[in-house]
């Protein structure tokens, strides 16, 4: 039995080295149930050993930024990917210069304007191992895009046209007194010029069109015709109570397209409608005006410094000029420059692509083998930077629905007879 010593004589100094080591062995065991190992030689208390912290691994660049192409007055997002160790520090710069807060691993500029084209940016990464800089990334600045949502530009530079060229074309070839629609697709403008209408006999007129449905994932869009009676145009463009024409009057509509055709008591319109109206944002608001020739410029301007673009155009039985333009409330304040062009058939292509230079759009285009063709080009007011264009022509380009129309939207459609006499077709593409 070992003896248990009162704490006077554990305090004792005599008290031999060995009973000292047992005694508080024991007071600890039994007192507060520590257990720890207790020998002979002396207490030994276990260590944990804490593992070695991995080496920080340089930074390393996964994903350099990529050069763009943005439109005038929007912005341009640059980023990049890295690996190693962080955290890291980033410093965007522009033409070399560092560009002021710009300190994560992406960088959004302001709206871009047609300056800004040709501008580098690049980017330095650094953590507690080593510092390294991007390749530079460069800015390219493109015409001006239409507003997302604003039907008015033909569908130039609209996602619907994302991938114009790569899918099923759809043919429809209607007489007057009949229309119809297709859901989830877009058009294109009517084919104008000769072969319209065969003799001058009533209702004896036909229009072709091709139809597109919309990429995948994308809905919301219906594009319509429809022929009807010239005496009845005024009426229907109202909206009629039945049929498709009730639908040309609501406020999420835009005619792209209209042919006159009084002496047949024919006319035919084209029209793209959003499937719904969320809020006064996506109204349009459409005008009806009747001029001279001589005065169509003016009353275009006149619009355009309204906020209002022309979407379509034709020639009445009198020779007058038929103009159609929409006002939206989801943009009321831009202004737009116009300018119109009239010419025969075979200087269209011409026409068009100097308008296209100069940064219009063709929003509308019209007429006929007598009086002419009209084209009305559009713009913000300013811009200056040129537009890129396509046009197929028949007898030198072969069929126009290729991969190489991505991104591009039809604008005008028009047959006519070519120096040899025989008929043709161009056709018109804008981005």
């Amino acid at each position: 039995m070992i003896p248990v010593r009162s704490a006077s004589a554990v305090a004792d100094r005599s008290i031999s080295p060995r009973l000292w080591y047992l005694t508080a062995c024991v007071f600890l065991t039994l007192g507060v149930m520590l257990l720890v190992g207790c020998s002979q030689g002396a207490m030994n208390m276990a260590t944990v050993s804490k593992p070695s912290e991995p080496a920080a691994q340089a930074v390393s660049i996964v994903n350099q930024p990529a050069s763009l192409s943005v439109p005038v007055g929007e912005p341009a997002s640059f980023s990049v990917t890295v690996n190693g160790t962080g955290p890291f520090t980033y410093q965007w710069s522009e033409n070399g210069a560092p560009i002021s807060g710009a300190t994560s691993s992406s960088y959004t500029t302001p709206m871009v304007t047609a300056e800004d084209n040709g501008e580098s940016f690049a980017v330095s990464v650094s953590n507690s191992v080593n510092s390294l800089t991007s390749t530079s990334a460069v800015l390219t600045v493109g015409p001006r895009s239409p507003e997302t949502g604003d039907l008015r530009f033909q569908q130039v530079d609209s996602p619907s046209e994302a991938d114009q060229g790569t899918g099923d074309i759809t043919l429809l070839l209607f007489a007057d007194n009949s229309g119809g629609d297709f859901a989830n697709a877009t058009g294109t403008p009517l084919q104008l010029g000769n072969g319209n209408c065969n003799s001058s006999t009533a209702h004896d007129c036909t229009w072709e069109m091709f139809f597109k449905d919309l990429p995948t994932g994308q809905s919301g869009l219906t594009m319509f015709y429809n022929g009807g009676e010239y005496s009845n145009l005024a009426s229907d463009l109202a909206g009629g109570a039945t049929g498709v024409e009730s639908t040309l009057a609501s406020p999420n509509s835009v005619i792209t397209s209209l042919d006159l055709e009084p002496v047949n008591n024919a006319y035919a319109v084209a029209w793209i409608q959003a499937s719904s109206q969320s809020g006064a944002g996506s109204a349009f608001a459409m005008k009806r005006e009747v001029v001279a020739p001589n005065a169509v410029q003016d009353a275009v301007a006149k619009d355009a410094a309204q906020s209002r673009v022309m979407t379509a155009v034709s020639f009445d039985a009198n020779g007058r000029v038929n103009l159609i333009s929409y006002g939206w409330q989801g943009d009321t304040s831009t202004t737009y420059d116009t300018q119109v062009v009239a010419v025969g058939a075979t200087d269209i292509e011409a026409a068009a692509s100097e308008l296209a230079n100069e940064g219009y759009i063709l929003t509308a285009f019209g007429g006929d083998t007598t009086n002419g063709f009209l084209l009305i080009g559009t713009k913000v007011k300013g811009d200056t930077m040129a537009r890129p264009l396509l046009i197929f022509d028949q007898s030198t380009n072969g069929s126009p629905y290729t991969s190489a129309l991505e991104g591009y939207a039809p604008v005008a459609r028009v047959e006519y007879a070519n120096a040899n006499g025989a008929l043709g077709w161009i056709l018109v593409y804008e981005k």
